[in-house]
Formats: structure tokens, C-alpha cells, sequence
């Protein structure tokens, strides 16, 4: 058994300002921005961006691709059916 030979992090382009999230709330965010999910993107889609990075990595090194990759969220896309086999 291996255990964890790469990993892979994906964090949406999109940001907003802290201000107008503050404004929308009727309080106060903090300053400069948060990173925010574009309209075509979900956990699901995000997942499969990390996971091409992770895999990238592994390709880059010459080393062999893994024979399980697992995903996890707290926040599912679909709450009826598994996302991991959409990764």
C-alpha cells in the first residue's frame, strides 16, 4: 500500500469583493476578496480540475498513474447520485 502519492487543489478565478458581500449581509466581510465559483462551476467540476492537477504532477515526474483517485466535498453537487464517478 502506497498511501497518498499526489493531491491536487483547485480554487475558482472569480472574486468578489468582501465589501459587497459585507452590503448584501448589512454588516461588515472584511477586506480585499473572496474566491467565487463561476455560474458553470460546482464541487463537481472543481473536483475534476483538481484532479487533472493531481495527475499532471504525477506525469511531469515520470511516475505511474495511481489506480484509485477518491473524491470528497462537503458541499455535493447532486444529492441523489454519487459525484465521484463523474470525476
Amino acid at each position: 500500500m502506497r498511501g497518498i502519492i499526489a493531491y491536487g487543489a483547485y480554487v475558482p478565478w472569480w472574486r468578489i469583493e468582501r465589501a459587497a458581500i459585507g452590503a448584501a449581509h448589512g454588516g461588515s466581510a472584511g477586506r480585499g476578496t473572496r474566491a467565487v465559483a463561476s455560474y458553470d462551476e460546482d464541487t463537481t467540476s472543481m473536483g475534476v480540475e483538481a484532479a487533472r492537477r493531481a495527475l499532471r504532477t504525477l506525469g511531469d515526474a515520470g511516475r505511474e498513474l495511481p489506480e484509485t483517485l477518491v473524491f470528497a466535498t462537503t458541499a455535493p453537487s447532486y444529492a441523489d447520485k454519487t459525484n465521484a464517478t463523474t470525476v
